[in-house]
Protein backbone atom coordinates (compact mmCIF):
# COMPACT_ATOMS: atom_id res chain seq x y z
CA UNK A 1 0.00 0.00 0.00
CA UNK A 2 1.61 3.54 -0.98
CA UNK A 3 0.12 6.70 0.84
CA UNK A 4 -1.14 8.97 -1.62
CA UNK A 5 -1.38 12.93 -1.42
CA UNK A 6 -4.07 13.62 -3.89
CA UNK A 7 -7.55 14.05 -2.76
CA UNK A 8 -9.50 11.08 -2.96
CA UNK A 9 -12.01 12.16 -5.65
CA UNK A 10 -9.47 13.67 -7.61
CA UNK A 11 -7.56 10.49 -8.15
CA UNK A 12 -10.81 8.85 -9.06
CA UNK A 13 -11.32 11.31 -11.67
CA UNK A 14 -8.25 10.36 -13.45
CA UNK A 15 -8.14 7.08 -13.04
CA UNK A 16 -11.93 6.88 -14.74
CA UNK A 17 -10.10 9.15 -17.53
CA UNK A 18 -6.90 6.68 -17.77
CA UNK A 19 -8.97 3.48 -17.62
CA UNK A 20 -12.83 4.74 -18.60
CA UNK A 21 -14.10 0.99 -18.84
CA UNK A 22 -12.43 -0.62 -15.97
CA UNK A 23 -14.41 -1.02 -12.33
CA UNK A 24 -11.64 -2.01 -9.77
CA UNK A 25 -10.14 1.41 -8.65
CA UNK A 26 -6.94 1.52 -8.18
CA UNK A 27 -7.94 4.82 -5.34
CA UNK A 28 -9.23 2.96 -2.41
CA UNK A 29 -11.28 5.24 0.32
CA UNK A 30 -10.12 7.76 2.82
CA UNK A 31 -8.32 6.29 5.89
CA UNK A 32 -9.42 9.51 7.64
CA UNK A 33 -12.26 10.71 5.79
CA UNK A 34 -10.85 13.94 4.76
CA UNK A 35 -10.76 15.62 1.41
CA UNK A 36 -9.19 18.58 0.54
CA UNK A 37 -10.89 21.26 -1.50
CA UNK A 38 -11.16 21.53 -5.27
CA UNK A 39 -10.10 25.35 -5.30
CA UNK A 40 -8.28 25.48 -1.77
CA UNK A 41 -4.80 26.83 -2.53
CA UNK A 42 -1.80 24.36 -1.49
CA UNK A 43 1.79 23.97 -1.16
CA UNK A 44 4.18 20.76 -0.46
CA UNK A 45 3.81 21.57 3.43
CA UNK A 46 0.05 21.68 3.73
CA UNK A 47 -1.58 18.87 5.57
CA UNK A 48 -2.58 16.20 2.71
CA UNK A 49 -5.22 13.40 2.75
CA UNK A 50 -4.65 10.38 3.49
CA UNK A 51 -6.13 7.25 1.49
CA UNK A 52 -3.89 4.47 -0.27
CA UNK A 53 -3.41 3.00 -3.72
CA UNK A 54 -4.42 -0.64 -4.17
CA UNK A 55 -0.60 -1.86 -5.64
CA UNK A 56 -2.20 -5.43 -6.29
CA UNK A 57 -3.55 -4.17 -9.22
CA UNK A 58 -1.18 -3.36 -11.78
CA UNK A 59 -2.65 -0.18 -13.43
CA UNK A 60 -1.45 0.92 -9.61
CA UNK A 61 2.04 2.23 -11.07
CA UNK A 62 0.44 3.92 -13.78
CA UNK A 63 -0.86 6.85 -11.17
CA UNK A 64 2.13 6.45 -8.91
CA UNK A 65 3.83 9.41 -10.76
CA UNK A 66 1.34 11.84 -10.62
CA UNK A 67 1.60 11.17 -6.48
CA UNK A 68 5.79 11.73 -6.80
CA UNK A 69 5.27 14.73 -9.30
CA UNK A 70 2.69 16.66 -7.51
CA UNK A 71 4.68 16.19 -3.50
CA UNK A 72 8.22 16.37 -5.00
CA UNK A 73 8.17 18.71 -8.30
CA UNK A 74 5.75 21.04 -8.91
CA UNK A 75 5.56 23.20 -5.45
CA UNK A 76 9.54 23.52 -6.39
CA UNK A 77 10.45 27.25 -6.76
CA UNK A 78 12.81 26.09 -9.16
CA UNK A 79 10.36 23.83 -11.42
CA UNK A 80 9.05 25.84 -14.40
CA UNK A 81 9.02 28.80 -12.92
CA UNK A 82 8.80 31.29 -15.96
CA UNK A 83 5.18 29.41 -16.64
CA UNK A 84 4.02 28.65 -13.22
CA UNK A 85 4.92 31.63 -11.55
CA UNK A 86 7.30 31.84 -8.49
CA UNK A 87 4.82 33.56 -5.76
CA UNK A 88 2.50 30.68 -5.56
CA UNK A 89 1.20 27.75 -7.41
CA UNK A 90 -2.15 26.47 -8.65
CA UNK A 91 -3.66 23.68 -6.39
CA UNK A 92 -3.21 20.10 -7.00
CA UNK A 93 -6.66 19.60 -8.57
CA UNK A 94 -5.86 21.77 -11.15
CA UNK A 95 -2.97 20.13 -12.25
CA UNK A 96 -4.89 16.80 -12.26
CA UNK A 97 -7.85 18.02 -13.94
CA UNK A 98 -4.95 19.91 -16.55
CA UNK A 99 -4.13 16.43 -17.11
CA UNK A 100 -7.63 14.54 -17.77
CA UNK A 101 -7.98 17.65 -20.47
CA UNK A 102 -5.23 16.47 -21.60
CA UNK A 103 -6.02 12.94 -21.84
CA UNK A 104 -9.27 13.60 -23.27
CA UNK A 105 -7.04 15.84 -25.79
CA UNK A 106 -4.74 12.56 -27.01
CA UNK A 107 -7.52 10.43 -26.98
CA UNK A 108 -9.27 12.32 -29.48
CA UNK A 109 -5.78 11.89 -31.94
CA UNK A 110 -7.70 9.17 -34.85
CA UNK A 111 -4.72 7.21 -36.76
CA UNK A 112 -7.57 6.98 -39.80
CA UNK A 113 -8.25 10.81 -39.34
CA UNK A 114 -5.55 12.63 -38.14
CA UNK A 115 -2.18 13.28 -40.14
CA UNK A 116 0.66 11.95 -37.79
CA UNK A 117 2.86 14.36 -36.70
CA UNK A 118 5.88 15.38 -33.41
CA UNK A 119 4.88 15.22 -30.54
CA UNK A 120 5.97 18.84 -30.31
CA UNK A 121 2.85 20.25 -32.63
CA UNK A 122 0.57 18.10 -30.52
CA UNK A 123 1.52 19.90 -27.17
CA UNK A 124 2.06 23.38 -29.18
CA UNK A 125 -1.66 22.89 -30.56
CA UNK A 126 -2.86 21.07 -27.43
CA UNK A 127 -2.05 24.63 -25.56
CA UNK A 128 -3.62 26.74 -28.11
CA UNK A 129 -6.79 25.18 -27.44
CA UNK A 130 -6.61 25.19 -24.15
CA UNK A 131 -5.54 28.63 -23.25
CA UNK A 132 -6.94 28.85 -19.82
CA UNK A 133 -5.14 25.88 -18.49
CA UNK A 134 -5.71 25.24 -14.94
CA UNK A 135 -2.17 24.94 -13.61
CA UNK A 136 -1.14 28.65 -15.23
CA UNK A 137 -1.14 31.57 -13.24
CA UNK A 138 -4.40 33.12 -14.70
CA UNK A 139 -3.15 36.86 -14.98
CA UNK A 140 0.13 35.76 -16.99
CA UNK A 141 -2.42 33.67 -19.58
CA UNK A 142 -4.01 36.30 -20.45
CA UNK A 143 -1.30 38.86 -21.03
CA UNK A 144 1.07 36.73 -22.61
CA UNK A 145 1.26 35.28 -26.43
CA UNK A 146 0.65 31.41 -27.49
CA UNK A 147 4.10 31.27 -28.66
CA UNK A 148 5.70 32.69 -25.57
CA UNK A 149 3.84 30.27 -23.18
CA UNK A 150 4.87 27.29 -25.42
CA UNK A 151 8.06 28.50 -24.75
CA UNK A 152 7.89 28.79 -21.11
CA UNK A 153 5.60 25.81 -20.02
CA UNK A 154 6.95 23.53 -22.83
CA UNK A 155 8.78 21.41 -20.23
CA UNK A 156 5.78 21.52 -18.17
CA UNK A 157 3.70 19.94 -20.61
CA UNK A 158 6.37 17.43 -21.85
CA UNK A 159 6.42 16.26 -18.14
CA UNK A 160 2.38 16.07 -18.27
CA UNK A 161 2.62 13.92 -21.32
CA UNK A 162 4.97 11.50 -19.71
CA UNK A 163 3.08 11.12 -16.51
CA UNK A 164 -0.42 10.18 -18.65
CA UNK A 165 1.14 7.86 -21.57
CA UNK A 166 2.63 5.83 -18.57
CA UNK A 167 6.11 6.57 -19.87
CA UNK A 168 7.52 7.37 -16.40
CA UNK A 169 7.40 3.20 -15.51
CA UNK A 170 9.81 0.41 -16.90
CA UNK A 171 10.70 2.93 -20.05
CA UNK A 172 14.23 4.28 -20.82
CA UNK A 173 15.67 6.81 -18.52
CA UNK A 174 15.25 9.57 -21.45
CA UNK A 175 11.32 9.67 -20.11
CA UNK A 176 12.03 9.97 -15.74
CA UNK A 177 14.16 13.50 -15.98
CA UNK A 178 12.28 16.32 -15.49
CA UNK A 179 11.56 18.72 -19.11
CA UNK A 180 10.22 21.82 -17.24
CA UNK A 181 13.27 22.11 -14.57
CA UNK A 182 14.73 25.85 -14.67
CA UNK A 183 17.99 24.00 -15.33
CA UNK A 184 16.60 22.16 -18.56
CA UNK A 185 15.08 25.70 -19.77
CA UNK A 186 15.24 26.01 -23.55
CA UNK A 187 15.81 22.54 -24.13
CA UNK A 188 14.14 20.06 -25.97
CA UNK A 189 14.16 16.16 -25.16
CA UNK A 190 15.25 14.18 -27.54
CA UNK A 191 12.23 12.05 -28.25
CA UNK A 192 9.83 15.37 -29.18
CA UNK A 193 10.24 14.37 -32.65
CA UNK A 194 8.58 10.95 -32.13
CA UNK A 195 5.39 10.75 -34.31
CA UNK A 196 2.40 10.48 -33.19
CA UNK A 197 -0.04 8.19 -33.79
CA UNK A 198 3.19 5.61 -33.96
CA UNK A 199 5.36 3.42 -31.59
CA UNK A 200 8.72 5.68 -31.53
CA UNK A 201 7.93 6.16 -27.72
CA UNK A 202 7.46 2.51 -26.84
CA UNK A 203 10.23 0.86 -29.02
CA UNK A 204 13.11 3.68 -28.52
CA UNK A 205 15.25 4.87 -31.23
CA UNK A 206 16.07 2.24 -33.89
CA UNK A 207 20.04 1.63 -33.99
CA UNK A 208 19.88 1.96 -37.92
CA UNK A 209 17.63 3.70 -40.43
CA UNK A 210 14.06 1.55 -41.09
CA UNK A 211 13.47 3.05 -44.91
CA UNK A 212 17.44 1.35 -45.67
CA UNK A 213 16.70 -1.76 -44.26
CA UNK A 214 15.90 -4.15 -47.36
CA UNK A 215 13.95 -8.07 -46.65
CA UNK A 216 15.46 -10.86 -45.83
CA UNK A 217 16.05 -14.40 -44.34
CA UNK A 218 17.27 -13.87 -41.03
CA UNK A 219 17.22 -17.62 -39.95
CA UNK A 220 20.84 -17.11 -37.45
CA UNK A 221 18.36 -15.07 -35.01
CA UNK A 222 17.90 -18.12 -33.01
CA UNK A 223 18.83 -18.32 -29.14
CA UNK A 224 21.13 -21.24 -28.71
CA UNK A 225 22.71 -20.27 -32.11
CA UNK A 226 23.64 -16.73 -30.77
CA UNK A 227 24.66 -17.90 -27.46
CA UNK A 228 27.12 -20.33 -29.50
CA UNK A 229 29.13 -17.66 -30.41
CA UNK A 230 31.14 -14.56 -29.54
CA UNK A 231 27.33 -12.94 -27.97
CA UNK A 232 25.07 -13.90 -25.22
CA UNK A 233 21.61 -12.78 -24.33
CA UNK A 234 20.31 -10.99 -21.15
CA UNK A 235 16.60 -9.76 -19.90
CA UNK A 236 15.84 -6.32 -19.11
CA UNK A 237 12.67 -4.69 -17.69
CA UNK A 238 12.88 -1.88 -19.85
CA UNK A 239 10.97 -1.67 -22.96
CA UNK A 240 13.47 0.78 -24.81
CA UNK A 241 15.84 -1.30 -24.31
CA UNK A 242 14.65 -4.52 -26.09
CA UNK A 243 17.24 -5.70 -29.23
CA UNK A 244 19.82 -3.42 -28.32
CA UNK A 245 22.78 -4.80 -29.14
CA UNK A 246 25.79 -4.19 -27.19
CA UNK A 247 29.28 -4.75 -29.00
CA UNK A 248 31.33 -4.09 -26.02
CA UNK A 249 29.59 -6.31 -24.03
CA UNK A 250 28.95 -8.98 -26.47
CA UNK A 251 24.94 -9.25 -25.08
CA UNK A 252 21.74 -8.97 -26.98
CA UNK A 253 19.04 -7.32 -24.65
CA UNK A 254 15.42 -8.88 -24.90
CA UNK A 255 12.46 -7.48 -23.14
CA UNK A 256 11.01 -9.64 -20.71
CA UNK A 257 7.42 -9.45 -18.88
CA UNK A 258 5.97 -12.83 -17.76
CA UNK A 259 2.65 -13.91 -19.43
CA UNK A 260 3.25 -12.08 -22.84
CA UNK A 261 3.57 -15.74 -24.40
CA UNK A 262 1.98 -18.45 -22.83
CA UNK A 263 4.06 -20.78 -24.98
CA UNK A 264 7.66 -18.95 -23.62
CA UNK A 265 5.97 -19.28 -19.93
CA UNK A 266 4.82 -23.01 -20.17
CA UNK A 267 8.09 -24.41 -21.83
CA UNK A 268 10.50 -22.23 -19.25
CA UNK A 269 8.80 -23.52 -16.40
CA UNK A 270 7.65 -20.57 -14.99
CA UNK A 271 4.40 -20.90 -12.64
CA UNK A 272 1.50 -18.14 -13.25
CA UNK A 273 0.92 -17.43 -9.95
CA UNK A 274 5.14 -16.23 -9.99
CA UNK A 275 4.48 -14.21 -12.98
CA UNK A 276 4.51 -10.11 -12.26
CA UNK A 277 2.29 -7.91 -14.35
CA UNK A 278 4.35 -5.73 -16.63
CA UNK A 279 4.58 -2.73 -19.08
CA UNK A 280 1.85 -3.97 -21.41
CA UNK A 281 -0.43 -5.32 -18.59
CA UNK A 282 -0.92 -1.54 -17.17
CA UNK A 283 -1.95 -0.75 -20.42
CA UNK A 284 -4.76 -2.98 -20.42
CA UNK A 285 -7.98 -0.55 -21.23
CA UNK A 286 -5.99 2.06 -20.94
CA UNK A 287 -7.93 4.76 -22.94
CA UNK A 288 -4.63 5.59 -24.91
CA UNK A 289 -4.07 1.95 -25.81
CA UNK A 290 -7.79 1.19 -27.35
CA UNK A 291 -8.88 0.41 -30.36
CA UNK A 292 -10.43 2.26 -33.37
CA UNK A 293 -12.10 1.51 -36.15
CA UNK A 294 -11.06 3.18 -39.54
CA UNK A 295 -12.71 3.95 -42.56
CA UNK A 296 -10.96 1.09 -44.28
CA UNK A 297 -12.37 -1.27 -42.20
CA UNK A 298 -9.35 -2.22 -40.34
CA UNK A 299 -8.66 -1.85 -36.69
CA UNK A 300 -5.71 0.48 -35.73
CA UNK A 301 -4.39 0.63 -32.58
CA UNK A 302 -4.08 4.26 -31.53
CA UNK A 303 -1.56 7.10 -30.31
CA UNK A 304 1.07 4.58 -28.63
CA UNK A 305 0.37 1.19 -30.58
CA UNK A 306 0.86 -0.53 -27.27
CA UNK A 307 -1.10 -3.72 -28.76
CA UNK A 308 1.46 -3.36 -31.72
CA UNK A 309 4.57 -3.44 -30.07
CA UNK A 310 3.17 -6.39 -27.63
CA UNK A 311 2.47 -8.95 -30.27
CA UNK A 312 5.90 -7.80 -32.29
CA UNK A 313 7.81 -8.55 -28.78
CA UNK A 314 6.06 -11.85 -28.39
CA UNK A 315 6.59 -12.48 -31.87
CA UNK A 316 10.29 -12.15 -31.77
CA UNK A 317 10.47 -13.63 -28.76
CA UNK A 318 8.80 -16.93 -30.13
CA UNK A 319 11.27 -16.84 -32.67
CA UNK A 320 14.42 -16.78 -30.75
CA UNK A 321 13.23 -19.76 -28.45
CA UNK A 322 11.22 -22.15 -30.13
CA UNK A 323 12.21 -22.81 -33.60
CA UNK A 324 15.28 -25.36 -32.75
CA UNK A 325 14.99 -28.70 -31.19
CA UNK A 326 14.85 -27.47 -27.50
CA UNK A 327 18.61 -26.17 -26.98
CA UNK A 328 16.77 -22.73 -26.81
CA UNK A 329 14.13 -23.69 -24.73
CA UNK A 330 17.15 -24.85 -22.01
CA UNK A 331 18.72 -21.36 -22.26
CA UNK A 332 15.37 -19.55 -22.34
CA UNK A 333 14.97 -21.57 -18.23
CA UNK A 334 18.38 -20.59 -17.30
CA UNK A 335 17.49 -17.09 -18.22
CA UNK A 336 13.90 -17.42 -15.93
CA UNK A 337 16.17 -19.08 -13.21
CA UNK A 338 13.96 -22.40 -13.68
CA UNK A 339 16.35 -24.55 -14.97
CA UNK A 340 17.11 -27.75 -13.11
CA UNK A 341 20.96 -28.98 -14.04
CA UNK A 342 20.05 -32.49 -12.92
CA UNK A 343 17.12 -33.23 -15.84
CA UNK A 344 18.55 -34.38 -18.97
CA UNK A 345 15.83 -34.16 -20.79
CA UNK A 346 14.71 -31.16 -22.41
CA UNK A 347 11.06 -32.27 -22.12
CA UNK A 348 9.12 -33.60 -19.40
CA UNK A 349 7.09 -36.30 -21.63
CA UNK A 350 6.29 -36.80 -25.21
CA UNK A 351 3.53 -34.69 -24.88
CA UNK A 352 5.52 -31.82 -24.14
CA UNK A 353 7.53 -32.29 -27.17
CA UNK A 354 4.39 -32.69 -29.65
CA UNK A 355 2.95 -29.17 -28.26
CA UNK A 356 6.71 -27.59 -28.71
CA UNK A 357 6.79 -28.82 -32.52
CA UNK A 358 3.39 -27.62 -32.98
CA UNK A 359 3.85 -24.14 -30.94
CA UNK A 360 6.83 -23.15 -33.52
CA UNK A 361 6.15 -19.57 -34.67
CA UNK A 362 4.00 -19.35 -37.49
CA UNK A 363 5.34 -16.34 -38.86
CA UNK A 364 8.97 -17.39 -40.72
CA UNK A 365 12.35 -15.45 -39.89
CA UNK A 366 12.19 -13.28 -42.15
CA UNK A 367 12.38 -9.65 -41.86
CA UNK A 368 8.97 -8.56 -43.83
CA UNK A 369 7.18 -10.30 -41.33
CA UNK A 370 8.09 -7.34 -38.98
CA UNK A 371 7.30 -3.57 -39.30
CA UNK A 372 8.01 -2.16 -35.67
CA UNK A 373 11.29 -3.94 -34.69
CA UNK A 374 12.72 -4.69 -38.37
CA UNK A 375 15.48 -2.12 -38.35
CA UNK A 376 16.74 -3.88 -34.52
CA UNK A 377 16.57 -7.89 -36.13
CA UNK A 378 18.55 -6.45 -39.36
CA UNK A 379 21.27 -4.39 -37.51
CA UNK A 380 21.59 -7.12 -34.84
CA UNK A 381 21.55 -9.57 -37.79
CA UNK A 382 24.26 -7.80 -39.42
CA UNK A 383 26.51 -7.38 -36.70
CA UNK A 384 26.45 -11.10 -35.66
CA UNK A 385 27.27 -12.23 -39.12
CA UNK A 386 29.99 -8.94 -39.31
CA UNK A 387 31.72 -9.95 -36.05
CA UNK A 388 35.47 -10.47 -36.60
CA UNK A 389 37.86 -11.35 -33.92
CA UNK A 390 39.76 -8.42 -32.29
CA UNK A 391 42.37 -10.04 -29.66
CA UNK A 392 43.89 -13.53 -30.11
CA UNK A 393 41.47 -14.30 -26.92
CA UNK A 394 38.59 -13.88 -29.61
CA UNK A 395 40.26 -16.26 -31.59
CA UNK A 396 38.87 -19.21 -29.93
CA UNK A 397 34.94 -18.16 -30.47
CA UNK A 398 33.20 -19.23 -33.36
CA UNK A 399 31.90 -16.51 -35.69
CA UNK A 400 28.52 -16.98 -36.98
CA UNK A 401 29.04 -16.85 -41.03
CA UNK A 402 31.18 -20.12 -42.55
CA UNK A 403 31.49 -21.72 -39.46
CA UNK A 404 33.11 -24.36 -41.97
CA UNK A 405 36.37 -22.33 -42.55
CA UNK A 406 36.36 -21.40 -38.54
CA UNK A 407 36.55 -25.62 -38.28
CA UNK A 408 38.65 -25.95 -40.79
CA UNK A 409 41.23 -23.32 -39.12
CA UNK A 410 41.02 -24.57 -35.61
CA UNK A 411 41.60 -28.28 -37.20
CA UNK A 412 44.87 -26.65 -39.16
CA UNK A 413 45.73 -24.48 -35.63
CA UNK A 414 45.54 -28.07 -33.81
CA UNK A 415 47.24 -29.85 -36.12
CA UNK A 416 49.83 -27.01 -36.30
CA UNK A 417 50.29 -27.09 -32.58
CA UNK A 418 50.67 -30.65 -32.48
CA UNK A 419 53.09 -30.13 -35.72
CA UNK A 420 54.82 -28.19 -33.34
CA UNK A 421 55.36 -29.71 -30.76
CA UNK A 422 56.48 -33.03 -32.14
CA UNK A 423 59.61 -30.68 -33.87
CA UNK A 424 60.23 -29.26 -30.16
CA UNK A 425 59.64 -33.10 -28.57
CA UNK A 426 62.61 -34.09 -31.73
CA UNK A 427 65.05 -31.44 -30.83
CA UNK A 428 64.61 -31.90 -27.08
CA UNK A 429 65.20 -36.10 -27.78
CA UNK A 430 68.10 -35.19 -30.36
CA UNK A 431 69.70 -32.88 -27.04
CA UNK A 432 69.23 -35.84 -24.87
CA UNK A 433 71.02 -38.34 -27.28
CA UNK A 434 73.88 -36.00 -27.34
CA UNK A 435 73.76 -35.73 -24.28
CA UNK A 436 74.07 -39.43 -23.56
CA UNK A 437 76.43 -39.79 -26.09
CA UNK A 438 79.08 -37.45 -24.43
CA UNK A 439 78.45 -39.24 -21.17
CA UNK A 440 79.04 -42.54 -22.72
CA UNK A 441 81.85 -41.65 -24.73
CA UNK A 442 83.79 -40.32 -21.21
CA UNK A 443 82.95 -42.80 -19.40
CA UNK A 444 84.39 -45.19 -22.27
CA UNK A 445 87.48 -43.00 -22.51
CA UNK A 446 87.65 -43.52 -18.30
CA UNK A 447 87.43 -47.47 -18.69
CA UNK A 448 90.55 -46.94 -21.24
CA UNK A 449 92.76 -45.15 -19.13
CA UNK A 450 91.98 -47.81 -15.91
CA UNK A 451 92.70 -50.54 -18.61
CA UNK A 452 96.20 -48.85 -19.36
CA UNK A 453 96.85 -47.99 -15.39
CA UNK A 454 96.27 -51.77 -14.49
CA UNK A 455 98.28 -53.17 -17.54
CA UNK A 456 101.63 -50.45 -16.85
CA UNK A 457 101.58 -51.81 -13.11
Amino acid sequence: MVAGIIDRRVSRKLEKALYPNINWNVTLGSDDGTTLGLREDHNSGAALPSFCYDLSNPRASMLSPVRRFCHDTFYTPYYCSKGLGTTSRAPIAAVVFDMIDLITYLSKIVPSLSAPQPLSLWLEDFLKSHPNLRSLPQTATAMTAVEDRWTAVSGFLYDLFCIVTGLRVGHHWKFGYLCGSDSHVGEVPSWAHYILPGPDFLNGDPPIDGSSVSDGPIEELDAAFICSGPFKIRFTHRLGDHLQLNTVKRELLLYWEDDLSNYLMFFGHKAQHHSKPGLFKRYEGHVLRRFVHSHSGSDLDSLLHAKRVALEVKAVLELLFLRDQGKSIRLLRKLLGTDNGYHLRTFRDDDERIMHKMSAPAKIAHLREFNVYRPHLAYSHQQMLGWKPRSLSELVIPGYSDRLSWYTATFAIVFGVLGLLSVVTSIVQMGLAIVALKVAQEQLRLQILQLGNSTGG
